[in-house]
């Protein structure tokens, strides 16, 4: 029965376009603004002068989701509903970028330095599920371009890796073993983070962290968790779905930290 269910589910995918690996990777990246008009674009994002937000927030989406999904799922509503000023942007970097090589460039190239050009005051970098392990690649590569992250129940390596990293304690002591190769080691991104644990807060990327108590990632989200400030780690109850990401989303969105993504009036009296 599973199988047939998951046969069904594989076809259903496909036909729709979100079976990734039956996906096109186009140079430039699509990317989805919202409110959702004739889909995604395909050209270098430009956002009009007169209509952009103070902050800008580029979402990658999951393995199985497309950007359209972000929209879907009420995400800009959040946005709205708590007064920010914030343009939400959803990145179509799926798997083929990533296994490509090309997921820095595309983001950066096509996102990134047209939003910076744009003139946004901050530039913040979000996703769920496999899109939390590319804004974590990402800013492995770039955390210069990003003001936060916000990662929703974030893929952060498999139990080998992640066996390793707990058996060493604390993670200033994890010295990887064996050592790191050359290409493609997840690993990586977890070098990057014990380098960004000891950074001056002030001057690092801020790192929001969210996930349900019953995500089949928890545990390993558990284990990220221990070198973020508390009050930036939000846990929901719930699974790896869309409806707990989305409260999480709210949640985070509340924090301080986006006080420079208000409106000028509504900034000026939170400080």
């Amino acid at each position: 029965m599973h199988l047939r269910l998951l046969a069904i589910t594989s076809i259903l995918l496909l036909l729709t376009g979100c079976l990734p690996f039956f996906r096109s990777a186009p140079t430039p990246v699509r990317v989805q603004t919202f409110p959702i008009d004739a889909g995604p674009t395909q050209s270098v994002f430009q956002p009009a002068a007169d209509a952009r937000a103070r902050c800008l927030m580029m979402i990658v989406p999951g393995f199985f989701s497309l950007p359209k999904d972000i929209g879907r799922h009420d995400f800009p509503q959040v946005v709205d509903e708590l007064g920010l000023s914030i343009d939400l942007v959803g990145v179509d970097l799926h798997i083929k970028y990533a296994n490509r090589g090309t997921l820095w460039e595309r983001l950066s190239t096509d996102v990134v330095e047209p939003a910076r050009a744009a003139g946004y005051e901050e530039i913040w970098m979000g996703g769920m599920s496999f899109g939390g392990f590319a804004t974590i690649a990402y800013a492995a590569r770039n955390a210069a371009d990003l003001d936060g992250m916000v990662l929703l129940a974030p893929y952060v390596g498999g139990s080998r890796a992640l066996n390793e990293i707990r058996a060493a304690g604390p993670l200033e002591n994890w010295t990887p073993n064996p050592p790191l190769k050359p290409g493609k080691d997840l690993r990586k991104m977890w070098r990057w983070y014990q380098d960004w644990a000891q950074q001056d807060p002030a001057t690092r990327p801020l790192i929001f962290l969210g996930y349900g108590d019953d995500d089949d990632l928890a545990e390993a989200n558990q284990l990220f968790a221990r070198n973020l400030d508390r009050e930036h780690v939000y846990v929901r109850t719930g699974g790896h779905d869309w409806p707990v990401w989305r409260d999480l989303f709210r949640d985070i969105l509340q924090d301080e930290a986006f006080n420079d993504c208000r409106p000028d009036s509504a900034a000026s009296t939170a400080r």
